[in-house]
């Protein structure tokens, strides 16, 4: 009898505290892993996307409507547009805006263009760089 109660386990109280930090640290090490993926994942797919409208003025000018909404994790600010003739060069407005738009935030910017233009896209700064959109067909 004396052997048998000198092989004692740990106490349920004790394997208790054992399991729940357990549990705990495993938790904590998945959320970790999930919070990086997911930056990285958000990261990947930070861009501007633009929704393009027109109204013809006349038999050479339309009047553009570009709606830009900030994918981006920071704020943008739009800086020109630019459309694309008809060979595919990028010809700047020289608008010289300064529209701020917050991460999920919209702003729309109008100018009048040649009817003949194929493209539009945006000249904005994210961060310190300055970036051009992708440009988005007219029509």
């Amino acid at each position: 009898m004396a052997g048998a109660r000198a092989r004692r386990g740990l106490s349920p109280l004790i394997a208790s505290v054992i399991l729940i930090a357990i549990t705990i640290v495993g938790g904590l090490l998945v959320y970790q892993y999930f919070q990086v993926s997911s930056e990285s994942l958000i990261a990947a797919g930070e861009t501007v996307f633009l929704r393009v409208s027109t109204v013809p003025l006349d038999a050479v000018n339309v009047l553009v409507y570009v709606e830009a909404t900030n994918g981006y994790m920071e704020p943008i600010t739009i800086i020109d547009m630019q459309y694309y003739d008809a060979t595919g060069a990028a010809v700047p407005l020289n608008q010289q805006l300064n529209i701020v738009v917050e991460p999920g935030g919209k702003a729309t910017v109008t100018a009048v263009i040649p009817s003949d233009a194929v493209a539009v896209s945006i000249v904005y700064s994210v961060g310190g760089e300055v970036l051009v959109s992708e440009p988005v067909k007219i029509g």
